[in-house]
Parts: structure tokens; sequence; C-alpha cells
């Protein structure tokens, strides 16, 4: 298996401009305060709120960030939140116990236990009767389609679909069957052929009537996650949910253009923010 194919390590040279453009945007006044949900160090989440002349909205983003299921932190992508926190919406970024130690059952835990106490603590801070709006980018976009999709595993733990607002999913794998087997990606789901790698595929958790919006962000010249593997989980939703849809299409673009969004004041950006100002 090589270490990475000529479009990956494309995508993998794209990560320094990327990080160069987001490490330019001032965050150190965005005040957060951190939460535990268990005892592993990487088992919490950091809650931001808009600055105190900011009208806060209705509802909150619940924001996982990318990396792989292995790398980055929070606190590193507090520039994605700024966007939202700007516009009125609060924001809660989560961490989880990391590939290749923990695999996708662990990490499913903590995305269960993380929901859990994010739930417990909101009533502290007026925000207990937000609808929470899921988000994503690259490995966090298929956390929050777990998440979001697998009813069974929240009424395991009492809860439903109704808390969702809506998802938007940038970059992210969606149906892992179109996945190359990279490093990165076994080492969440274990082997091809175990079970593990279909309950770690966001695409197997889709029904006929799906309940909230989801906006798809995703470029036709993606190195990291093909846009046809991608886009396998758009088309069967599209089946029985096509109301529901909205496409944002980046054509010829990178893993990293989905993410653009964070740097760039561009046509993105305005259409994530419209379609978060339109969910009911």
């Amino acid at each position: 298996m090589p270490l990475f194919t000529t479009i990956e390590l494309r995508e993998a040279l794209n990560l320094i401009p990327y990080w160069f453009q987001t490490a330019r945007i001032s965050v150190g006044h965005i005040k957060t305060l951190r939460f535990n949900f268990g005892d592993h160090p990487k088992q919490y989440f950091i809650l931001m709120m808009p600055e105190k002349e900011i009208a806060i909205k209705d509802k909150l983003i619940l924001y996982y960030h990318g990396g792989g299921w292995r790398a980055g932190s929070p606190e590193l992508f507090k520039a994605n939140a700024k966007v939202f926190l700007e516009k009125g919406y609060p924001v809660i970024m989560p961490s989880y116990r990391r590939a290749p130690k923990y695999k996708y059952q662990a990490i499913r835990e903590d995305l269960s236990a993380c929901l859990q106490k994010v739930l417990e603590i909101l009533p502290k801070f007026s925000l207990a009767e937000h609808k929470i709006v899921l988000g994503g980018m690259s490995a966090g976009g298929n956390l929050v389609a777990l998440l979001g999709y697998d009813r069974a595993r929240l009424a395991a733990i009492g809860l439903s679909q109704k808390m969702f607002a809506g998802i938007f999913l940038c970059g992210a794998p969606l149906d892992l069957n179109g996945m190359r087997d990279s490093f990165p990606l076994l080492d969440f789901t274990g082997k091809r052929k175990a079970p593990m790698f279909q309950q770690a595929n966001p695409i197997n958790y889709l029904q006929p009537n799906e309940h909230f919006p989801v906006l798809f962000i995703h470029g036709t010249k993606d190195g990291f996650v093909p846009f046809d593997s991608a886009y396998n989980f758009i088309e069967k939703f599209k089946v029985n949910n096509a109301a529901l849809l909205t496409e944002f299409i980046i054509n010829e673009g990178s893993h990293l253009d989905a993410g653009s969004w964070v740097y760039l004041d561009q046509e993105l950006r305005k259409s994530i923010l419209s379609w978060l100002q339109k969910l009911d």
C-alpha cells in the first residue's frame, strides 16, 4: 500500500498554504470553555459564545474538525468557529480518542458521550432550547454524519434526530466503499471485509424518511475523498429526501477547497451562512 498516491501528495502539499492562510486569522480574543466527557485527555469539547454585542441566534453549531481521525485539536480550529460566532451562532467543537490506537467503536462511543454532555451543560448558558446544526470537515464530516444518521445509537441514549436542525458536510468521507485502503482510513475502520468497516460507513444509516436538511460541499478533484465516493451518499439521499438537499459542488476543486470558507469570504462562505439562515 503506497503511503501517498500522486493526487494525495498534491493534497498534502496544499496543507502548507491552507494552514498559512488560517494562521493569519486573529482568534486570540475568542474565549473558550472546556468540558470533559470522559477520563481520557482527548475526551472533551470547547464551547465558544458570540461577543456580547452580537445577538445570539436560536441555533448552535456542533462542529467536528478534520485530521484523518488522528490529528488536530479543537483549539487549532478556532478560525472555523469565528465565521459562525461573528454571525451569532454559539459553537461547540469536540475532541475524541484518536486512531490508530482507538478505532471506530471507541470513537463512536465518544460521539454519543460528547452529545450527552453537551445537552447537560446547555441549560447553564441559556441554550437548552437551541436546536443543533451539525457540521464537519473531512474526517469530521464522517463523524457528524455517523452522529446524525445512526438513529439506533441515538435511541440507545434516549435521543432522536429531532434535536438536529441540519448538517453541513465539507469534503466528507460519506461512502467508505469508494475510498482507497489508506492507512488513515483503515486505522479508523479496521480491515475492509470486517463488520466494523461498514459500521463506520455513513451511507449505511440513511433511511427513506430523513428529518433535517443537508448541505453537501465537495470538490470534483478531491484527492483525499474521491468525489464519486462521497456523492454516492447524496445519490442515495436524493431518492426520497431530495427536498432536504442543497449541493455546493466545487468544479475542479480540491479537498481543501471545501474548507476554504474559513479564510476566504467568497461564494462558498456566503452559501453556508445563507443555508444556516434558512433553517427552520
